[in-house]
């Protein structure tokens, strides 16, 4: 997109060329001063462009001329202003020429413009050395590249020398970006949010159970073979090796990435990382560093390995029906397809907001992956032929995949699992004992919101439903019943569930409750910022006293397999008379072994009779009923052993007013 300085910056160029601030006579200096002066009429951003414009100018032959198209460019003059301003360039050329093609001088001044260049193309301020190494890395590169043959295989000693001096480059100018200063308020926000969500997921290897399970229904071959790859790759990490960049060097040196199919395709293996880790910060703290880093390195690897050899595999499919693989449209077509089908979607022009939009929500890229595996199969504006028949291969299969698993999990436990979009537990297993797994790749919670705002029919009737897969009870979104869900609160709670930690951690303290139930804290807001998600549940699990295996569910939550635990009630937070009553006699640590204990004795009678056909075969309504009654029924039970007796409440005496 062409750059363009904003009128009411043209009209400040204007102004300081009537009082003299803005001369070629005064410009007539190295780049950093130049930029200096201009950041005071212009403001600092524009000033790069507005400087980076005036010494391509000096390139130029005619050099007079070119000056002044330069600053008509940036201003539009009037007739007179013109013929003053073309004058005095005429006079600053006239002593100036001979000198500025100087060999010494014409050498300095072209680092000083490939200084600016680069500054502009790598979005972070670039010196004249840094100028100079970037210029002789891709020199560099651009010789090795030549000396590959075309027949040469993949990973050939030429192939792997080339890409090892690129990935060095591009290493090279990835370091500079991560060192560049903060600037601006919004980026110190950016920065703490990104830090945030880097800690939360580190201690895991969850690429293969979440952005990558749907690789596993398209192929679960090759999916195993990287997934055992990974291991692999955590060891070196922790050890210091880089494996990242041995990953790159492989898929940069490939015909593909030479050729430019890659590039046609814009999928992304040319980035600085994944949403899921967008800070460096963790990986500078000592011992801790090693880990994430090795979290991180696992979570990138697999996802540029699946892109590299998708893209490999579906070119030559191109190829071979025919289809011309240097048109850029249908290259990229099927590019959002191989991005879509590794977790990362392409959010559009939102992109320029891009780190604003990744600081508030968790993965939105991931989001709009899985909104583009379910639509991109039937239509799109960015889609071709080819690129919908191979989306269509892939839902299909993914379908299929998930149904074949939950028939599994059936088989094993009649009547455990959800078959109805509609169920809080479709597309997750669900275990004997209360326990789900999401294997859907986050497919199934887009499909149940879907089916949740839409009409759809239950006992006959029309509505907005929703169903309670713990308890199999329905409830009707728009029946206006008072404190119930409506179909808003359901859209609204499926958005509060995808916010980054920062922005959750203020949801909390907004609603004056966690998203657990909790009671915010300076404990709940350090939890919510910087333990593991892995580290949580591991904490939870411990807490359980009725959590016989932890080692299977942690395994399970670390691959990606969102672990959701049985049913739980919080005492701490409710508003209950009695209960603030039954703390107050018993205490504290007595109180949360007799609310664990109602939690245990309610979910061990659900168990039991969840599938039970004199349970099932009641109406949702005396279902709720029965569930309501053994409640109270439990927690009487526990009231007794503990010797309580709630106290009745006296109603409050209100006034007589006529």
């Amino acid at each position: 997109m062409a750059w363009c300085l904003p009128p009411e910056f043209a009209k400040k160029v204007k102004e300081s060329i009537r009082k003299g601030e803005f001369s070629t006579e005064k410009f007539n200096t190295d780049s950093a001063t130049r930029r200096s002066m201009l950041e005071k009429i212009v403001g600092k951003e524009n000033a790069q462009e507005v400087n980076l414009m005036y010494e391509k100018s000096l390139l130029l032959k005619n050099q007079e001329r070119a000056m002044f198209d330069f600053v008509r460019k940036i201003t539009g003059l009037s007739k007179a202003e013109k013929e003053a301003t073309l004058a005095k360039i005429r006079e600053t050329y006239a002593t100036k020429k001979e000198r500025i093609f100087e060999p010494r001088e014409q050498e300095n001044f072209l680092n000083e413009v490939a200084a600016d260049i680069y500054t502009r193309k790598f979005r972070t301020d670039v010196t004249l050395k840094e100028a100079q190494k970037i210029t002789e890395d891709t020199a560099r590169v651009n010789e090795l590249k030549a000396k590959i043959p075309a027949d040469d295989p993949i990973g050939s000693p030429a192939r792997l020398k080339y890409g090892a001096e690129l990935i060095a480059s591009q290493e090279y100018v990835r370091q500079l970006k991560v060192d560049a200063n903060v600037t601006k308020g919004t980026d110190y926000v950016v920065e703490a949010s990104g830090a945030a969500k880097s800690f939360k997921a580190t201690f895991d290897n969850s690429f293969f159970g979440r952005q990558g399970q749907k690789m596993f229904y398209r192929n679960p071959v090759d999916w195993t073979y990287k997934f055992a790859k990974s291991f692999p790759d955590i060891v070196r990490e922790i050890r210091g090796i880089d494996t990242t960049a041995a990953v790159k060097v492989d898929g940069f040196s490939r015909p593909n990435a030479l050729n430019g199919k890659y590039k046609k395709m814009e999928i992304d293996v040319d980035i600085l990382g994944e949403e899921a880790f967008p800070s460096e910060l963790p990986a500078k703290i000592p011992a801790f560093g090693r880990v994430h880093r090795a979290s991180q390195a696992a979570f990138n690897n697999a996802a540029l390995r699946f892109r590299f050899d998708y893209a490999d595999k579906l070119i030559k499919q191109m190829e071979k029906q025919g289809i011309d693989t240097t048109d850029a449209f249908q290259m990229k077509a099927v590019g959002e397809e191989i991005n879509s089908m590794t977790g990362r979607g392409s959010i559009g022009k939102l992109e320029v907001i891009g780190k604003e939009i990744n600081a508030t929500l968790f993965s939105v890229k991931f989001l709009k992956a899985n909104v583009n595996t379910l639509l991109r199969p039937f239509f799109g504006k960015t889609t071709t032929p080819f690129s919908r028949h191979v989306a269509r291969q892939n839902l299909i299969r993914i379908i299929g995949g998930i149904a074949a698993v939950n028939f599994v999990a059936e088989m094993m436990n009649p009547g455990s699992q959800e078959f109805d979009p509609r169920g809080s537990h479709f597309g997750k297993v669900a275990t004997p004992d209360g326990k789900t797994f999401n294997h859907s790749a986050g497919l199934g919670s887009l499909v149940t919101l879907a089916s949740r705002l839409v009409p759809t029919m239950h006992d006959g009737e029309w509505g907005f439903w929703t169903k309670n897969s713990k308890t199999g009870i329905y409830s009707k979104l728009n029946d206006a019943s008072f404190g119930k869900d409506d179909a808003v609160d359901m859209f609204e709670n499926f958005w509060e569930g995808k916010l980054s930690p920062l922005a959750g951690v203020l949801r909390d303290h907004w609603a004056g409750r966690t998203y657990t139930g909790e009671k915010p804290d300076i404990g709940t807001t350090i939890k919510g910022l910087t333990v593991p998600i892995s580290i949580e549940q591991f904490m939870d699990l411990m807490e359980d006293p009725s959590e016989d295996n932890v080692a299977v569910p942690m395994l399970l939550e670390m691959l990606g397999y969102n672990l959701g635990t049985p049913y739980k009630t919080n005492w701490e937070t409710s508003t209950s008379q009695e209960l603030k009553q039954f703390n107050e006699q018993v205490g504290d640590k007595v109180f949360k072994e007799a609310n664990d204990e109602y939690n245990r004795l309610y979910n061990e009678w659900f168990l039991q009779y969840q599938n039970d056909e004199r349970f099932t075969n009641l109406s949702d309504e005396n279902k709720q009923k029965l569930i309501t009654s053994k409640k109270s029924e439990i927690k009487g039970d526990i009231f007794w052993k503990y010797n309580f007796t709630p106290e009745k409440s006296t109603p409050t005496d209100l006034p007589y007013l006529p």
